[in-house]
């Protein structure tokens, strides 16, 4: 077997007792596993009997308190190591006395540090928290804040490509020209995070969810928002998938016949990516990555502006990214003016 990256000789599983086999990687995914492989990998490494295992999960780790015992009392550590934790109320109350001094400036840089130690030692997943309380106040929230404001911004600087528009880059263009008291309704699903991400929220209520599994809610709860606050502007998010289950007929219908504007954007990525991504998941290296194929492909050349249109709409398609400033401003200015939009613009593929 060639094309190999990583071959990891004489590893001893979990389960497996004390037999040693062979783990070959490549793509950043294990493609073989047995006693002596035959492959040729660019990068050989002897475990030597020890044992490999899966990447860990840490489900509880406080960043704001990372590397902080230096500011500790020498007491809050030998309480905690009393015989039988004896004494762990007291050196809880010890250590808390840190937060007193917690301040982004050095919260920021040593969770980053601490972040990148786990991932060097195999965790790829972190529940993390931040401590709100009268002595912490408000600061690990406020690193975590920065930190979230400043990837978001280094998301959304890839533009993408002509036919492939960063999801990030699309979202945060409609960031700048939304009000804080418009809503939007995120049915992104695997775009999700990048509705969230990338569009601050200042008012509470003004971003909205589905409360459990399904497609096709958000037309129609931005369609019955306008009736209920006819002056504000509201949003629908979704996938293509996601359009087709709402209705949109109906939807555009009942916004001309009724005089509720609302502004639709289509975010196409030609598929289900939902459906792919759980596939893989549940099947890293089954059949359907073999042949590529996740019965989860949507038709690529659809123009879903022809919808809205039909009624009335407003409607664009977008594809460059170097148009999506202009499209999304003049989709804003017609909904503003009494008629709805639709902005179809054409994402990175699933």
């Amino acid at each position: 077997m060639t094309g190999i990256d990583i071959c990891v000789r004489n590893a001893r599983l979990r389960r497996r007792g004390d037999a040693l086999v062979d783990v070959a990687i490549a793509g950043g995914r294990i493609v073989a596993l047995g006693p002596a492989l035959d492959v040729t990998a660019r990068e050989e490494i002897d475990a030597d009997g020890n044992l490999v295992t899966e990447s860990y999960v840490n489900p509880h780790l406080h960043l704001c308190k990372v590397w902080t015992l230096p500011m500790m009392a020498e007491e809050a550590l030998k309480s905690y190591r009393a015989p039988g934790m004896a004494h762990t109320a007291s050196a809880i109350d010890l250590a808390s006395k840190v937060k007193a001094s917690y301040d982004a400036s050095w919260i920021i840089p040593n969770a980053r540090r601490a972040v990148a130690l786990a991932a060097l030692y195999g965790s790829t997943h972190i529940r993390a928290f931040a401590d709100v309380d009268a002595k912490a106040r408000l600061e690990g929230i406020k690193a975590a804040r920065e930190e979230r404001i400043a990837r978001a911004a280094k998301l959304a600087t890839d533009k993408g490509r002509p036919g492939a528009i960063n999801p990030h880059y699309l979202m945060a263009e409609l960031g700048k020209v939304l009000d804080d008291e418009d809503i939007i309704f995120n049915e992104g699903v695997t775009n999700a995070g990048a509705v969230l991400l990338q569009i601050p929220r200042r008012v509470p209520n003004t971003t909205m969810r589905s409360g459990g599994g399904g497609l096709g809610w958000s037309g129609g709860m931005a369609l019955g928002a306008k009736l209920a606050a006819p002056d504000r502007l509201m949003v629908q998010i979704s996938g293509d998938g996601g359009f087709y289950f709402g209705n949109p007929s109906s939807v555009f219908a009942v916004a001309q016949q009724y005089k509720l504007p609302i502004f639709s954007i289509v975010m196409d990525n030609s598929g289900w990516n939902a459906v792919k991504q759980s596939t893989l998941r549940v099947f890293p290296e089954g059949e359907a990555k073999s042949a590529n194929e996740f019965e989860a492909e949507l038709a690529p050349k659809v123009h879903f502006t022809k919808v809205g249109e039909a009624f009335g709409a407003y409607a664009e398609e977008v594809g460059d990214p170097a148009d999506v400033t202009a499209a999304i401003a003049r989709c804003v200015k017609e909904v503003r003016g009494g008629r709805a939009a639709l902005l179809h613009a054409r994402v990175t593929r699933m």
